[in-house]
C-alpha cells in the first residue's frame, strides 16, 4: 500500500484528496490475503456484552485521483495477475452516525482498455449498501486467463459488457443479490488448447435480467439470444470427433 501524496486532510476529516495511491492484493498460495498483514501486531479487543457503536466520523469528500491496483492470485496452478490504472474514487457526504448521502462512485481501467464503473450508497450502521454497475470492453481472454486452470478450452478472443445492480443488507447471514439487466458478448470464439483456429466462433450472446441470490442460492435467467457464428466439426485419423476436445483436452 502506498500512497503518492495526501493533498489536503479538513482538521476534522472533513476533506480527503489522495494523489496517485498504490494497491497490491495478493492472494497466497494457502489463502491468506496479504493486506491482512496489515492488521497484525494490533492488541486485541478486549471482550464486550454488546457490539460497539462505530466511532463518530464524518468525511465530507474523500477523493482518489490516478490510482493504481494489481491483484494476484498465486491459488491457481497458473498465477494471475491483473492491473487497474487509473483508478478515480469519490465518496460524499459519509457519516458512521447520521442518515447522510454516503454517496460514491468509482472509476477503473486495465491497460487493455477494460473499464468498470460502480456508484452507489453505502451505510455503515446497520450496514448496508446499494448502487449499480457497469463492465465495458472486458477481454473474454483476461476470464479466461483466470479460469484456465479449471477449463479445458482455451478463449482466444471475444468482448464483454456488462450493466447491473445491487442490493447488500445487513443481518446474519448479510443478504447480496445482483440484477445483471444486460449482458453481451461479441465476438466469442472458443478452440482446444494448444488449437491453431477456432472450433466455435459466435458473433452475439445476450443475456437478458438475470437475477443471483447468494441468499437463496439461486440464479434466474430471463432470456439467452444467439445471433451468428459458426461451429467447425470434423472427425481426426481416429474417428473422433474435434469437438469433443473441447470437453477433455486430448493432452
Amino acid at each position: 500500500l502506498q500512497l503518492a501524496s495526501i493533498w489536503r486532510l479538513g482538521p476534522s476529516f472533513s476533506d480527503i484528496l489522495l494523489e496517485q495511491p498504490y494497491v497490491r492484493a495478493v492472494v497466497r498460495r494457502g489463502g491468506e490475503l496479504n493486506l491482512a498483514d496489515l492488521g497484525k501486531g494490533f492488541p486485541p479487543s478486549p471482550p464486550q456484552q454488546k457490539p460497539a457503536p462505530p466511532p463518530r466520523l464524518y468525511i465530507r469528500r474523500l477523493a482518489v485521483l490516478g490510482g493504481t491496483a494489481v491483484f494476484e492470485d498465486r491459488t491457481r496452478s497458473t498465477p494471475f495477475q491483473a492491473e487497474f490504472k487509473p483508478i478515480v474514487f469519490e465518496l460524499r457526504d459519509f457519516s458512521t452516525r447520521a442518515a447522510t448521502g454516503d454517496g460514491y462512485a468509482l472509476e477503473a481501467a486495465s491497460p487493455e482498455g477494460e473499464r468498470l464503473l460502480w456508484n452507489g450508497t453505502v451505510h455503515l450502521a446497520p450496514f448496508a449498501s446499494r448502487g449499480v454497475f457497469e463492465v465495458a470492453d472486458l477481454k473474454a481472454r483476461t476470464v479466461w486467463n483466470y479460469l484456465r486452470a479449471s477449463l479445458p478450452f482455451e478463449i482466444p478472443a471475444g468482448t464483454i459488457a456488462l450493466k447491473g445492480s445491487y442490493e447488500l443488507g445487513g443481518g446474519s447471514p448479510m443478504a447480496l443479490s445482483l440484477d445483471v439487466h444486460h449482458i453481451t458478448v461479441t465476438g466469442l470464439g472458443v478452440r482446444a488448447r494448444g488449437a491453431a483456429e477456432d472450433y466455435i466462433d459466435l458473433t452475439r450472446i445476450t443475456v437478458e435480467e438475470t437475477r443471483v441470490d447468494l441468499t437463496k442460492h439461486s440464479v434466474d435467467i430471463a432470456k439467452v439470444a444467439l445471433s451468428g457464428g459458426e461451429i467447425k466439426a470434423w472427425l481426426n485419423e481416429k474417428r473422433q470427433l474435434n469437438l469433443l476436445e473441447l470437453l477433455s483436452p486430448t493432452d
